[in-house]
């Protein structure tokens, strides 16, 4: 009844009358927006009642309903609605395909929503500090491709498509990509080893080594599905792959929220082992950087070649690499303050060397060494007299043989 009134309404005042046919498709349209605007207004009281993904889907049916209404009255109103039936007529050939069509529509329709709900959970557990951002964007990807994959496949079941040669093209085709790009695949599934053992997580401070025998150190700042982005010390920005995170040795300094740091320096042999000791640990009892949790240790570690080698080992929280080099700094400023108060001595490089069986030698003063050099002169010009002489000699002896 109330439909035939809108026609007849429709028929007799706005055929033929172009001006009230404007104006009234410009108030079709203000109403439509009018209604998005109402509708925006009414999401967070629809969500404080129900859940946000309960209002999300109540929101996108009343203004996909409206859209549809206020196009079918538009084009009435321009005398346009046999587009509408031609449309109509081309969908629902018979009921079974328009029941089909309803229901792949929905599946789609219920999987979007799905997807939003389980990606609004992660994102939850995510503020929880429950899961981290690594794990949340894996999660993500899985869990929207497995969602659309099942909605998917069950389309097309409803449809009839068989399934079995799409499923074994897929498993061709994957077999395929793996063989041709096994890198990338390693790296992916690397991720996925990441995501489950969580060796680390952004701003971590890490330490890999690589296969060239090289290692990087750095914060870690951001973790992927396929590789690891590292800032080093130097402010350089060192994308890892994952493979090599899972396949090489990984040091995390920063996962005991604590990290030991060694100081090695060198005394004198003369000096008091214990009291050395004694002032280094004094020296840095109120450094403030150190942890209070452990007490330091001081330890005699090796005989140098030039100073017995003590170790400092201390402890600081919060481990990054300036507090490690503030640390050391601090530390080995006041040892030295001590030990020149204490008049410790950190010894320079000392070497002693002497030949295989040698005897020594005599050091004798300027006077005797000019003493000897003139005995050694006259010895020499003694030596060369009687050289002269008999050089002399020999002529003489050589003509008397000759006379005989």
């Amino acid at each position: 009844m109330t439909f035939s009134l809108y026609r007849d309404w429709i028929q007799d005042v706005l055929y033929g009358s172009p001006p009230l046919q404007l104006l009234t498709s410009i108030a079709v349209i203000f109403a439509l927006v009018a209604l998005f605007v109402l509708i925006r207004s009414l999401r967070n009281l629809l969500g404080d009642r129900y859940t946000r993904n309960a209002a999300e889907a109540i929101e996108m049916a009343v203004l996909a309903g409206s859209v549809v209404v206020a196009a079918y009255v538009l084009a009435d109103i321009w005398a346009l609605s046999f587009v509408f039936d031609e449309v109509l007529d081309a969908i629902f050939l018979d009921r079974f395909t328009g029941i089909r069509g309803a229901v792949s529509i929905a599946i789609l329709v219920a999987s979007y929503l799905l997807v939003r709900m389980v990606n609004r959970s992660f994102d939850r557990l995510y503020r929880e500090d429950l899961i981290t951002n690594h794990q949340k964007e894996v999660a993500y990807h899985t869990a929207d491709a497995g969602i659309v994959a099942v909605a998917g496949l069950v389309v097309m079941s409803i449809w009839g498509i068989e399934l079995t040669n799409l499923i074994l093209s897929a498993g061709v085709v994957s077999a395929i990509f793996g063989l041709a790009a096994q890198k990338t695949v390693a790296a992916f599934v690397a991720g996925f080893l990441l995501l489950f053992t969580r060796p680390f997580r952004a701003g971590d401070w890490i330490e890999v080594a690589n296969q060239n025998d090289r290692k990087t150190a750095g914060i870690v700042q951001d973790i992927t599905i396929s590789h690891t982005k590292i800032r080093t010390f130097n402010d350089e920005h060192v994308l890892v792959p994952n493979d090599e995170l899972t396949s090489n040795e990984l040091i995390n300094y920063s996962r005991s929220n604590r990290l030991r740091v060694d100081i090695e320096l060198g005394v004198d042999y003369d000096t008091d082992l214990h009291r050395a000791r004694t002032v280094i640990r004094d020296a840095i009892d109120d450094i403030d950087i150190i942890s209070p949790l452990k007490e330091p240790q001081v330890v005699s570690k090796r005989f140098g070649d030039s100073a017995v080698v003590l170790e400092l080992q201390f402890w600081i929280e919060n481990p990054k690499r300036r507090r490690v080099w503030q640390a050391q700094t601090t530390v080995i400023d006041a040892i030295k303050d001590a030990f020149e108060r204490e008049a410790i001595t950190i010894p320079y490089p000392q070497r002693t060397h002497q030949a295989r069986g040698d005897r020594g030698f005599r050091v004798t003063s300027m006077g005797s060494m000019e003493g000897e050099r003139g005995l050694e002169s006259e010895a020499g010009e003694s030596q060369t007299g009687r050289t002269e002489r008999t050089e002399r000699t020999e002529p003489e002896k050589d003509q008397e043989v000759t006379n005989r």
